[in-house]
């Protein structure tokens, strides 16, 4: 069924640029030509970016929630990320009209999900922001105060028992996954002890994994710079509204760009913690572990 449609709309665009064409040499000057065949051009090369990032989509879904229903945010998918549902869990799609000028409590648009999970009502929108760093917000009732959780990221899937999956580089140092639990206290994360990170790595400066964090205890093996290396977890690093907090070993002043752990694998099997501060979208590579960048403001 994918295939089919990525075929389909691939050929629907190339079409529509040979018949273009075809009315551009008959009607339109030179410099009129010139324009339409490079507008034919993006449209071609932007059909095939969707295709490609519904096939993406299509291909990358864990599985967990395989058998979960696509459902989008807002009112136009594009316009916002997909939810996945578990097909037993019942929920609304709402849309209020803010005042002109006025940016109503989910978004611009004020469009969300609503929920039952227990006695507890769950709501869920997406906004862009100001510099399109993808986030989505969960809002709940703890007793007469309602309670307003952001969460970073481009996917979100919800189970039966209403547990919340996010995940995505928005704003981040990599793909963080996270969960999240809804009840009578409100909605909280489920603290791992250690992130999931996966990614093959070069290193930017020379790496050294040791046997302690933040760069401290036994040497278990040196990694020139230009190498490429496997980071495996990562001590993740934050503060929140509860209190809770996990130190990094050494803090900016504003929780910005902080060193923070991360376990390694060299590439002849040895694993050790590595001590990295995260470089930015700007093109300053983390050090010394490039790939770790902020995707972000």
């Amino acid at each position: 069924m994918l295939l089919a449609k990525i075929i389909y709309w691939t050929t629907m665009a190339i079409l529509f640029c040979v018949l273009v064409n075809i009315a551009m040499v008959v009607v339109l000057s030179k410099r009129g030509r010139e324009i339409m065949l490079k507008a034919s051009v993006i449209l071609v090369m932007l059909c095939l970016h969707f295709n490609a990032a519904e096939a993406q989509e299509s291909t990358s879904l864990p599985e967990p929630f395989k058998g979960y229903n696509k459902v989008s945010v807002r009112d136009a998918s594009y316009l916002g990320p997909t939810v996945l549902i578990d097909p037993s869990l019942k929920y609304k799609k709402i849309h209020q009209e803010p005042e002109p000028g006025v940016e109503g409590d989910f978004s611009d648009d004020d469009s969300y999900l609503e929920f039952k999970c227990g006695n507890n009502t769950l709501q869920i929108g997406f906004t862009n922001g100001l510099s399109e760093d993808p986030t989505f917000i969960l809002r709940t009732s703890v007793g007469p105060k309602k309670q307003t959780v952001t969460a970073d990221g481009t996917y979100l899937a919800i189970s039966n028992s209403c547990f919340i999956y996010i995940s995505g580089n928005s704003n981040q140092f990599y793909n963080v996954r996270r969960k999240f639990t809804v009840n009578s206290k409100g909605i909280r994360e489920v603290r791992q002890p250690l992130y999931l990170v996966d990614e093959v790595c070069v290193a930017s400066a020379p790496v050294d994994l040791r046997t302690q964090k933040c760069g401290k205890g036994e040497s278990v093996a040196k990694i020139p710079k230009g190498e490429k290396v496997q980071i495996l977890l990562a001590e993740r690093y934050y503060h929140d509204e509860d209190g809770a907090s996990t130190p990094a070993c050494q803090d900016s002043g504003l929780g910005v760009f902080p060193y923070e752990n991360y376990l390694v694998r060299s590439q002849f099997g040895l694993v050790g913690w590595v001590a990295n501060s995260a470089g930015s979208i700007a093109g300053e590579p983390g050090n010394p572990l490039s790939c770790i960048i902020m995707n972000g403001d």
